[in-house]
C-alpha cells in the first residue's frame, strides 16, 4: 500500500484559519493488539470501483514507522476487476508487488484470501490455493509486530487505481468481510488462535480508525464501519459539504467555546477523553494548559475533523469517571472557567 501518513493541513493566515476537508469519508478497523508471524485469512468481497482500495493488511504502527516500515498486503484496487495485489514493505517504504491474476471477479461473490508470514517467507493465497511465494532476502527485514488492518478507502493515486469515479461514489459504496482467522505461527505450525464471524464489532479486540493520510481522500470515520448479517461493513460515502467552515478572527466580536460534552473514549489505543464543544472553535482550544483533571497529568491533545471536537491524553491512562474537567479558555473566549463531569461514552 501506498505511503500511509497521518495528514493535516492548517492554513494560518494572519488569524484567520481555513479548515479544509476530505471529500468522502471511509472505513478503517485494526487490532488493539500486535502480532508476529502467522497465518491471516480473511473472506470477503470488495467493492470495485475505480479509484477506491479495499484491504487486509498488517502494518507496524510504532512512531518510527517511518524509518522501520513493515506491511504486509492483500488490496483489491478499482480499475482491476480480475486482479489482486501483494505487497511486502519495510524499511524506508521499499516495495515488493505482485499483481496476482484472478479466474474470477471479485466482486461479484465472497472468496477467502490469505497470506502466511514467517521469518524465511511470505506465502499468498486464494480459496485455499497458494498463488504467490516471496522468499528473498528482504523477508528478514519484516520483524515487527504489526496490527490487523482493514480498510476500503479513495486514492488519489489514478496511476495506480484509476480516475475516481465519482458518480457511482455519490450513492456511496460497500466492501463486506464475512470472516476473519487467525493463525499463530508456532515451532513451523500454524495454529488457529482465533477467529471472527463479524455476527457484531468486538470492540474488546478492534478499535475503528478517524485519521487520514495525504494520498487519503477519505478521512476514516466510526461511522463508516458496521457489523450487518454476519458481515462487516466498510463503507465510503461523501463528506457533508456542510462540515467545511471558516472562522476569521474579529477583534471586538465576543466568541464562544462552550463545551456540551465531555466523556471517556475506550475505543482507541490509548483511552482519552473527547470533548466536544458547541460550534468550532479556533486551535489556541487545544493547548494543554487550558485542561485540568484532578489527580491527572495531561500529556498531548488532537483535534478531530470537525473541529469543534478535542481528543485529551493524560499521563494516567484512565480518567475516571464522574471526574470534572476543567477548561479555562483562551482569553479571546472571556474569563468563564467550566467545570464538566467525565460521562462514560
Amino acid at each position: 500500500m501506498f505511503y500511509r501518513r497521518f495528514f493535516l493541513v492548517i492554513l494560518l493566515v494572519n488569524v484567520c484559519m481555513s479548515f479544509a476537508q476530505k471529500p468522502y469519508l471511509g472505513g478503517e478497523i485494526r487490532t488493539y493488539e500486535s502480532f508476529l508471524y502467522g497465518r491471516f485469512e480473511i473472506r470477503m468481497k470488495p467493492s470495485l470501483i475505480s479509484g477506491t482500495v479495499s484491504s487486509l493488511f498488517t502494518f507496524y504502527d510504532a512512531p518510527d514507522f517511518v524509518q522501520n516500515w513493515n506491511e504486509i498486503d492483500i488490496e483489491f484496487v478499482g480499475n482491476r476487476q480480475k486482479l489482486v495485489q501483494f505487497n511486502a514493505i519495510h524499511d524506508t517504504h521499499l516495495m515488493h508487488e505482485k499483481l496476482q491474476d484472478l479466474n474470477f471477479d471479485p466482486a461479484k461473490d465472497f472468496h477467502t484470501y490469505a497470506f502466511e508470514w514467517t521469518p524465511t517467507y511470505i506465502a499468498w493465497f486464494v480459496d485455499s490455493v497458494e498463488v504467490y511465494r516471496d522468499s528473498g532476502a528482504h523477508i528478514k527485514r519484516l520483524k515487527q509486530k504489526q496490527k490487523i488492518m482493514m480498510n476500503y478507502w479513495v486514492a488519489n493515486i489514478p496511476a495506480w487505481v484509476g480516475e475516481v469515479d465519482k458518480t457511482s461514489l455519490t450513492k456511496g459504496s460497500v466492501t463486506r468481510y464475512d470472516q476473519f482467522s487467525y493463525y499463530a505461527y508456532e515451532e513451523g505450525v500454524f495454529k488457529l488462535a482465533w477467529k471472527d464471524d463479524f455476527n457484531g464489532i468486538n470492540e474488546s479486540k478492534w478499535t475503528t480508525a478517524t485519521h487520514s493520510f495525504e494520498e487519503n481522500l477519505c478521512q476514516f470515520d466510526p461511522s463508516m464501519v458496521q457489523a450487518s448479517d454476519g458481515n462487516l461493513l466498510l463503507m465510503i460515502k461523501p463528506a457533508a459539504p456542510n462540515i467545511i467552515k471558516t472562522i476569521e478572527y474579529t477583534k471586538d466580536k465576543k466568541y464562544e467555546a462552550k463545551i456540551v460534552k465531555v466523556s471517556l473514549d475506550t475505543t482507541l489505543n490509548t483511552p482519552a477523553l473527547r470533548v466536544v464543544f458547541e460550534d468550532t472553535v479556533f486551535r489556541d482550544v487545544k493547548n494543554i494548559n487550558n485542561f485540568k483533571l484532578e489527580g491527572n497529568s495531561l500529556t498531548k491533545s488532537k483535534w478531530i475533523n470537525d473541529y469543534k471536537t478535542i481528543l485529551l491524553f493524560f499521563e494516567k491512562k484512565e480518567p475516571l469517571l464522574n471526574s470534572t474537567l476543567i477548561f479555562t479558555p483562551p482569553k479571546r473566549y472571556g474569563a468563564n472557567i467550566q467545570k464538566v463531569e467525565v460521562l462514560a461514552k
